[in-house]
């Protein structure tokens, strides 16, 4: 998957590099559409990074140096909300039908989320669940 994801985001002109060195799990830089992933992580840690970053990619941030910490945080949420959304699809695709009851534990487990992620992943299944079932 992740390679597959690597190569979706070539696709869109976004270079994906893993990057030594940097403090920070993952950096999207717009001026040179560039996703960095620091070395090191697992397969789905980098997966997770690339898909908070390619939140900020479709949502069009451009955080700079006077962005005010509200403006940073809400970015910041916006590219979670977009990452955690794209593995909730892909999680629901293991079942034939929406699911009377998800597990958001599990969920988070799978994809090593951590738990402070609970409240946004539960509030995204309600939305695509109340999608499907309408």
């Amino acid at each position: 998957m992740l390679n597959s994801l690597k190569n979706t985001i070539n696709d869109m002109g976004v270079e994906v590099v893993i990057a030594h060195g940097i403090s920070r799990d993952g950096l999207y830089l717009p001026e040179t559409e560039t996703i960095f992933v620091r070395y090191g992580l697992t397969d789905e840690q980098a997966k997770n990074v690339i898909l908070h970053e390619l939140g900020h990619l479709i949502c069009k941030h451009a955080d700079t140096p006077l962005s005010s910490p509200y403006y940073h945080s809400k970015q910041e949420s916006q590219a979670d909300d977009f990452w955690l959304e794209e593995l909730a699809k892909e999680y629901l695709n293991n079942f034939d039908y929406f699911p009377d009851y998800i597990n958001i534990y599990t969920f988070l487990k799978a994809y090593q989320i951590g738990p402070k992620y609970y409240d946004k992943a539960n509030a995204i299944f309600t939305k695509i669940g109340s999608k499907e079932l309408a």
